[in-house]
């Protein structure tokens, strides 16, 4: 009986082992899957935040947005700064030069003074920094899209006469990034493609 029992307590402990061989690779899959995930999560909220950052704190421009009527270019430069200082600070992974591309442009947006419905969205200027190569949205179509909408959310009224300002000005910032995640990198090796991300948004000054 002593020794059945030595023989099942091997095949036991044996069973285990082989379970355990087993498990280890799966269980250190979901870990990677699960560290990848995080990792894009965070990445995605601080790209996110140097973009709303950056447009946001325009008020600290220390020039005249508008000169005489005319939009200051100087403006997206300035930016621009803001955006990828914001990047640098918040302690991310070394993003490379060939990794990243920026895209801002400073809209005109026609509003119907009576009712606030949008009309055309044309482009005054913008401005490209980064290396990445990749194909910029077309910021006057993305704003455009706003057309459908009872009230554009660019109208502002005039206080004094009560009717919406016949004209906004748009800025409109678009971050892509190469994506660093593990399966990114994996698609790299097979297939020698870089998944990239991309981030929006825009103010209305």
């Amino acid at each position: 009986m002593t020794i059945f029992r030595i023989r099942n307590y091997i095949r036991q402990r044996g069973n285990s082992i082989l379970e355990m061989i087993l498990f280890l690779p799966i269980a250190g899959l979901f870990a990677i899957i699960a560290f990848d995930i995080i990792m894009s999560m965070n990445d995605k909220a601080t790209l996110t935040d140097a973009l709303r950052s950056g447009l946001g704190d325009y008020k600290a421009f220390p020039e005249d947005i508008f000169i005489s009527n005319s939009f200051n270019e100087n403006f997206l430069n300035w930016s621009a700064e803001k955006i990828f200082s914001n990047i640098q600070n918040s302690k991310q992974r070394l993003v490379l030069d060939n990794a990243i591309q920026l895209n801002i442009y400073a809209l005109n947006v026609e509003i119907d003074k009576e009712s606030g419905k949008q009309g055309n969205a044309e482009i005054i200027t913008s401005r490209e920094f980064g290396a990445l190569q990749t194909t910029a949205l077309d910021a006057s179509t993305k704003i455009n899209s706003f057309k459908a909408n009872s009230i554009s959310p660019f109208a502002e009224k005039n206080k004094a006469s009560g009717k919406y300002k016949e004209n906004s000005t748009v800025i409109f910032a678009e971050l892509t990034m190469a994506s660093n995640s593990v399966s990114a990198q994996l698609r790299v090796l097979l297939t020698q493609e870089r998944p990239i991300q991309k981030y929006e948004h825009f103010i209305m000054l």
